[in-house]
């Protein structure tokens, strides 16, 4: 028989198992902050049995002894035999963490953490009181082979009448483990896991979830395998603690006592879930494939226009429906739960406000808000960032709290909302805010900017210091802050994704930092406009309007042009201008392109192309710092359109 090669179920285990710490860090989260229910109880142990079991069949053997203790722990405060308090809690937190650094490196093939400490700590606790024993069912009661036969599924009596149609060897094991066995259930594993690599597990009574809790000592299998009863009991009996087994062959009579079955209709049914997973690095390829074939057929369909082509032209519009819906579904597949980021905070918050010192709710809301997978993964550390600060430089101490009126516990809150086809993600904090003036005299102190220079800024371009590498106000340096590292890594990062970031401020009250993420990679419909003999794309879904606005329409009010649409006063750009630095003086009624996202605007451009489906492609270096821009694309010609950034306008 080959060997069975555990290490390419490493990936499926490696991202299960941080699933479930995750779930383990929020249960066990909830269970400080209110008094441990049962169902709660009950989902943290459900977690740590299923990472055991799956460790241990993957031979990695420390995750499963911790996983093993902290099952037992859990398993006596369930059966009030132990207090749920705040050192089982701290040690339980511990453990979690340690499973944590465990798994990460079997990714790495390097499983060299230690275990020693976490495991004597765990032990001690278990040590308290002594370990409740177990039911025992006398071995005289074992039930008969029909009796047991007569306790399958459908699927299971079938897969006993084929393999017997078949002349298969097929054993009823009644096993017993010794009456002094303290792990139970791992030594039932044991015995399941050797007979698995070497046969057919057909079913056991009682059934496999009351086996794996370990409930009973006493226990029957039915097997199928081509060793023979002498190397089944062999391997049996290398599982320490088997005190007897007990074979018996399984013949066709065995089933004819059994409830009546149907006739075998048809293959029973082998449910593998609805849902599958798929390394990400596929999904980006694909995404780019469909990019591109859509970059493809707009080329040809301008090849069609070109040539009047009539057959062609009504064939290429049923190839793009088809890739535009192919399109679709692909962005569905990559795209994920914020919450798939958000559960790691309250974790990483309970553990900075305990070692401050300081009292702090964490907030979450908008975890349902989906967002690209890439996209997800990249903010990830921004993330970490801004949280950090705003639990050391934003929420003061309790005392500090005190003195200034507020309620003694810090608030902090994470939230996701998409707005038109951007998702926006604010943490906000009720602390000391920023004083603009430190900002200003710390940037002055690290030459990061001058007298002269910051006395001729706005404010919010002072504000703004705040992202410059090297600015830190920090009054004193922690282990997350301090180093003048941080917020300029942030802003990097969300630059270079194509978003932003602000802040909003008031001093003693709080502050709000916004990032705001343009869509990833997508085919969206934009119109095509003309400015300077250039083409360029807006996006349709931001436009509210198109316009012809007579010239002597259009007034400067404090330096800014304004026209009045109807009842609406509007800010009016000269994308020439904007764009060349020059304003041209056309004489006549201007064409404008009215746009919206916070607030509206009049766009002006040279001529209006018309409406067509485009592939969004990111943009780099300079492009991205000028601010107009949130991607580019490629037309049918060939030719490269940028694409128009509403929000630098509105």
């Amino acid at each position: 028989m080959t060997e069975f090669d555990k290490s390419k179920y490493n990936e499926a285990f490696i991202d299960e198992a941080k699933e479930q710490i995750n779930e383990m860090n929020r249960l066990l989260m909830l269970a400080e902050k209110e008094k441990a229910d049962d169902e709660t109880l009950n989902e943290l142990f459900r977690l740590i049995h299923t990472l055991k079991g799956t460790s241990a069949i993957l031979d990695h053997n420390e995750i499963s002894e911790i996983s093993h203790l902290m099952e037992d722990i859990l398993d006596k405060v369930r059966n009030k035999e132990m207090e749920y308090d705040q050192e089982m809690i701290d040690v339980l937190f511990e453990s979690v963490d340690r499973l944590e650094s465990m798994v990460e490196q079997v990714g790495t093939g390097d499983e060299q953490i230690n275990s020693e400490d976490i495991l004597l700590k765990l032990g001690n606790l278990l040590s308290q009181k002594e370990k409740k024993e177990l039911e025992q069912v006398d071995k005289g009661q074992f039930l008969s082979a029909m009796e047991v036969v007569s306790k399958a599924s459908d699927d299971q009596y079938l897969a006993l009448r084929r393999s017997l149609n078949n002349k298969e060897e097929i054993y009823l094991i009644s096993l017993a483990l010794d009456d002094k066995c303290k792990l139970v259930e791992g030594r039932i594993f044991q015995i399941m896991r050797d007979l698995k690599e070497a046969g057919n597990l057909v079913l056991t009574y009682p059934g496999m979830e009351s086996l794996e809790r370990g409930e009973t000592r006493s226990f029957q299998i039915i097997y199928n395998s081509k060793k023979g009863e002498e190397k089944i009991e062999d391997m049996i009996y290398q599982t320490p603690e088997v005190k007897s087994t007990i074979f018996e062959k399984i013949e066709p009579d065995h089933l004819n006592g059994s409830k009546n079955r149907g006739e075998e209709k048809a293959s029973p049914s082998l449910n593998v879930g609805e849902t599958i997973r798929v390394n990400v690095n596929i999904l980006d390829n694909l995404l780019n494939l469909v990019g591109e074939s859509m970059i493809n057929n707009i080329q040809i369909n301008q090849m069609a226009k070109d040539l009047k082509h009539k057959g062609l032209v009504s064939a290429l519009k049923t190839s793009n429906m088809l890739t535009e819906e192919l399109q679709h579904y692909v962005l569905q597949v990559r795209m994920v739960p914020v919450d798939n980021i958000f559960r790691r905070f309250p974790r990483m918050v309970r553990d900075m406000a305990k070692e401050s010192g300081k009292e702090i709710q964490f907030i979450t809301e908008g975890g349902d808000i989906e967002i690209d997978r890439g996209l997800l993964d990249e903010i990830g550390d921004s993330l970490v960032h801004l949280i950090r600060n705003s639990v050391d430089h934003g929420i003061e101490t309790i005392e500090k709290r005190k003195k200034s009126g507020k309620e003694p516990t810090g608030s902090i809150k994470l939230t996701a909302h998409s707005e038109h086809s951007y998702i926006i993600i604010e943490i906000t904090d009720d602390g000391r805010g920023i004083d603009v003036e430190d900002i200003t005299n710390t940037a002055i102190k690290a030459n990061i900017a001058s007298e002269k220079e910051i006395s001729e800024m706005g404010l919010d371009d002072q504000m703004a210091l705040i992202f410059k590498p090297g600015l830190s106000t920090a009054e004193k340096v922690t282990k997350v802050s301090g180093r003048g590292v941080g917020l300029d890594v942030v802003n990097n990062k969300i630059n270079s994704l194509g978003g932003s970031i602000s802040i909003d401020t008031e001093v003693g009250k709080g502050t709000k930092m916004t990032i705001k993420l343009p869509p990833t990679m997508a085919i969206i419909k934009a119109l095509l406009v003309e400015i300077d003999e250039e083409r360029y794309a807006i996006p349709l879904e931001n436009i509210v309007e198109t316009v012809r606005i007579p010239l002597e329409e259009i007034h400067a009010v404090s330096g800014t042009s304004m026209f009045k649409l109807r009842e609406e006063v509007l800010p009016i750009f000269f994308l020439t201008e904007e764009f060349r630095g020059r304003k041209e003086d056309n004489g006549h009624d201007l064409s404008a392109v009215i746009v919206g996202m916070d607030t509206k605007a009049g766009l002006v451009v040279d001529g209006f192309i018309g409406q067509q489906e485009i592939v969004v492609k990111s943009i780099g270096g300079e492009l991205r710092r000028s601010k107009y821009f949130s991607g580019a694309t490629i037309l049918g010609d060939g030719s490269v359109a940028m694409i128009i950034d509403v929000g630098a306008f509105t």
